[in-house]
């Protein structure tokens, strides 16, 4: 019986490791620096920090600095008065925020616009995007508290573009920076696969929040 040929198999391609991981988020017009923690999607909507002063990472979407949005989220008040994001609709454009990895690595992203949504018109497609340009969204509840329903009437988002990156300690120096990254202009690159909806949720603020955009 004839043998049979041997056939060559490449080696399996090893796994890429995932990106790091967002660590730590300073809004320098807000007064804010603090850790940042991870937040899951139980079911269709992603979970909300426990706490009204942690800020929150959508932790399987994208992370700071990679194609596609990284989203963050935090209340914006409590039973007891203000919580974390509670002057989030008062950033501008051109504000500034800096995201630490856990590798050391650093990501600036400016302001571009905020805006204020509806509940029923949450843009869930271009909030929680997975694909185009490296960007930031920070999500908090706005509108107005409705007491019979619990729950605020709308969203506050803040979208922000990456426009600088340093590399981790250990890569400095080891070449020439690599090219920032373009420039958006209104519109870019805020269409893409739909992921999870979630930052609907009433327990993201209590009291009265402010409504209409901010530029």
């Amino acid at each position: 019986m004839q043998k049979p040929a041997l056939v060559a198999t490449a080696p399996p391609k090893p796994l890429a490791p995932p990106p790091p991981a967002p660590e730590t988020i300073e809004i320098p017009a807000l007064g804010i620096d603090q850790d940042v923690i991870e937040l899951a999607v139980a079911g269709t909507d992603l979970q909300v920090p426990s706490d009204y002063f942690d800020i929150g990472w959508w932790r399987d979407g994208p992370s700071a600095g990679e194609n596609g949005a990284a989203v963050m989220v935090g209340h914006v008040d409590s039973e007891t008065g203000p919580a974390v994001f509670y002057q989030l609709s008062g950033l501008r454009r051109g504000h500034e925020i800096e995201i630490d990895r856990e590798d050391g690595s650093r990501m600036t992203f400016a302001v571009r616009r905020v805006r204020a949504f509806s509940r029923a018109e949450f843009p869930s497609n271009k909030v929680y995007r997975t694909g185009g340009p490296p960007a930031l969204h920070l999500v908090t509840c706005g509108g107005t508290f409705d007491q019979a329903a619990g729950q605020y009437s709308g969203n506050v988002v803040v979208f922000a573009q990456l426009v600088d990156r340093q590399p981790a300690p250990r890569d400095r120096g080891a070449g020439p920076k690599a090219p920032q990254e373009p420039t958006w202009t209104q519109g870019a690159g805020e269409s893409h696969e739909l992921v999870p909806s979630a930052a609907h949720d009433p327990s993201l603020g209590r009291a009265r929040g402010e409504d209409g955009e901010r530029q």
